[in-house]
């Protein structure tokens, strides 16, 4: 592939006349009209509708939580009167659960383990504006972990959810054919009980397996997660079915060998919900120290969305968490010109279990999170678009076989031991790792290393970087799928909004109009 790479780059400053063009977008470019696979993964399909619209300011009916008994800047618990509001937007299929400006307490009482659940679609919390003057949700005491010994198991504060009553996930059917990455069709045993507009999950456990999404690597003892082959859980929307031919709105990250235990799935999830124009304010104070104890990593916990497809976080403000968004099995979910402030904590905002399309983009951390937004556990598709973060933070890969993430244009530090993960849940990330245009911050280092021989974290499978500038960081280079322009960015600036455009014809008037 490093062959092929160089071929290209040639030619293109050839053609250029020395104008710093990517290759490796050309041989994108390239790929799609030929109908060959490109090196890129497509990331053009993460966000809301798959970028191919702006967040709507839906007109639900309105809740507002004073109606319901909750009194801003009073230092009383306005939880009652939050989760009655809320209650009642359920209760009518669809609702703005409304704050006015001021101060509502939500969290008064210590010991407390339940958090406030959004347990349907189509609610959405939305505030007077998350700057001053605007609407501040402030919880004074954390949450208890479910279990003390294990440190993340504090509750996230306000979780979207799906009740446990609902029926969960079920097997539907095998594939039967081989299929490439990048494509959009599976051919699968028995489609008959499959229809259009049905999003199902396509899943791989299969020990077997391992040393291909592995590869040119082997799996370490210890790496249990790996070693057990749950390698894959991608969610898709079904666009046609003709006979057992399923066509995907979108595309399969990843090559399917039928020799392995490729499954599909149902998958329950909720629509439209949304969080929009609020301050969240923790109390947290502490110096933080990294795995300390259960309330370092995750006392303070603002916001996890599950299950939440075409869903979005936008211009809200985290003022001083340890936690502030994951985004957990959620599909075609945006997190929108949001800052993180304060004290520093544990995690800035993240996609992981299985999330599809996850994008972050235009968020800005001034605290300093120990690790920077990022994606964990089977998350595929995700793009951190233009976010910035200080010279003490770095990217987060938490493990847990991640796989096409792309980090485009962001403006932050690169630093060891900030990945995350445990060993168990090694690697850090498989392929399909993109820096893009990464701009870093802080010292530079000289052949940062992606494959560690020298601890036991610190594992990504085979990157590619391309117009990576700032700090004159080298790599070491036979750890690279692709290295391109290292030192100097490249054209296109913005590798998601480039895909973009390709795709659609024409960049969407929402992507000129965030951050203003």
């Amino acid at each position: 592939m490093k062959k092929q790479i160089a071929v290209l780059l040639l030619s293109a400053s050839g053609v250029l006349a020395g104008e710093p063009r990517s290759a490796l977008w050309q041989d994108f470019v390239e790929a799609g009209e030929q109908g060959r696979t490109p090196v890129l993964p497509d990331f053009s399909y993460a966000g809301y509708q798959y970028g191919e619209a702006a967040i709507p300011d839906v007109d639900y009916t309105v809740f507002d939580v004073t109606d319901y008994g909750a009194v801003a800047d009073d230092g009383e618990s306005d939880r009652e009167a939050i989760e009655a509001a809320i209650a009642a937007a359920e209760a009518n299929g669809s609702g703005v659960v409304f704050f006015p400006a001021g101060r509502f307490c939500i969290n008064e009482k210590r010991g407390g383990k339940e958090p406030i659940v959004i347990g349907r679609g189509r609610i959405v919390l939305r505030g007077s504006g998350s700057g001053a003057g605007g609407t501040e949700l402030f919880m004074k005491y954390p949450l208890e972990p479910l279990n003390p010994a294990q440190l993340w198991t504090v509750p996230y504060m306000f979780q979207f959810r799906i009740p446990l009553t609902v029926e969960r996930d079920r097997r539907l059917t095998t594939i039967t054919v081989a299929a490439a990455r990048e494509s959009f069709q599976v051919t699968v045993a028995d489609a008959s009980g499959l229809q259009a507009g049905d999003r199902v999950a396509l899943r791989l456990n299969d020990p077997s397996a391992t040393d291909t999404f592995l590869a040119p690597y082997k799996a370490e003892a210890g790496w249990k997660k790996a070693l057990a082959g749950n390698l894959v859980n991608e969610r898709h929307c079904i666009a046609s079915v003709d006979g057992n031919l399923l066509t995907f709105t979108e595309p399969i990250h990843v090559d399917i060998d039928p020799e392995y235990n490729w499954n599909l799935y149902s998958f329950v999830y909720m629509e439209g919900a949304g969080v929009e124009d609020i301050a969240f304010i923790g109390d947290w104070d502490e110096r933080f120290v990294h795995h300390k104890n259960a309330l370092h990593d995750s006392g303070w916990s603002a916001i996890d969305m599950q299950r939440c497809v075409n869903s979005w976080i936008r211009r809200c403000r985290f003022d001083s968490w340890n936690q502030c968004v994951k985004l957990t099995q959620c599909v075609a979910a945006s997190v929108i010109d949001c800052t993180i402030e304060g004290t520093p904590g544990h995690r800035a905002i993240a996609s992981e279990g299985g999330s599809y399309g996850v994008l972050i983009g235009r968020c800005t951390d001034t605290a300093g999170q120990w690790h920077g937004p990022g994606a964990s556990s089977l998350s595929a598709g995700a793009v951190i678009w233009r976010c910035e973060w200080p010279e003490t933070s770095s990217m987060e890969l938490h493990a847990s076989l991640p796989r096409d993430t792309l980090f485009d244009a962001v403006d932050g530090g690169l630093l060891y031991a900030r990945f995350g993960g445990a060993v168990t849940a090694l690697p850090n990330h498989l392929r399909g790792l993109v820096l893009w245009n990464y701009h870093q911050k802080g010292p530079a280092i000289k052949r940062f290393s992606f494959w560690r021989d020298d601890t036991n974290w610190g594992r990504v499978v085979m990157p590619v970087i391309v117009g990576f500038h700032g700090s004159p960081t080298t790599f070491v280079e036979e750890e690279l799928q692709v290295l391109e322009s290292c030192g100097e960015p490249v054209e296109p600036e913005s590798l998601y909004e480039a895909q973009l455009e390709l795709r659609l014809g024409t960049l969407p008037e929402w992507i000129k109009q965030v951050g203003k």
